[in-house]
C-alpha cells in the first residue's frame, strides 16, 4: 500500500538539487506574478525560456544533477542564441510613452 507522506528517512534520502528546484521554481512564481504587468506576458515568458535554455547547456556541461555531460559546441551555442533572438521583436510592441510611464525597459 502506497504511503502519501514521506518519511524522515525519505526526506533525509533527497538530494540537495531536489530542494533548490522547488525554491527557484518559487521564486519565478513571484517574479511572475510581480513583474508580468511591468514588462508584459511576452517577455517575461522569454526571459523564462532564455533562462532555461541557459541553464540546460550550463547543467548539460557540466553534468549536473547526475546527468550525463555534453559539452557545449558550436551548433548547441548556436541554437541558445538564435532561440533568444524574440527578445528584441517582443519589445518593438509597446510605445516609447508607455515604457517610461511604467518603467519598462527593453530587454
Amino acid at each position: 500500500m502506497p504511503h502519501p507522506l514521506a518519511t524522515t528517512k525519505d526526506l533525509a534520502s533527497i538530494p540537495w538539487w531536489a530542494v533548490v528546484g522547488g525554491l527557484v521554481g518559487a521564486v519565478q512564481l513571484y517574479a511572475g506574478l510581480k513583474f508580468v504587468n511591468k514588462i508584459g506576458a511576452g517577455p517575461f515568458v522569454g526571459i523564462t525560456v532564455t533562462a532555461a535554455l541557459i541553464s540546460s547547456l550550463v547543467i548539460d556541461h557540466f553534468g549536473w544533477f547526475r546527468m550525463d555531460t555534453y559539452p557545449e559546441n558550436f551548433r548547441r551555442l548556436s541554437a541558445c542564441l538564435r532561440s533568444n533572438s524574440h527578445r528584441e521583436v517582443l519589445n518593438d510592441d509597446v510605445p516609447p510613452q508607455h515604457q517610461r510611464e511604467k518603467g519598462v525597459r527593453r530587454v
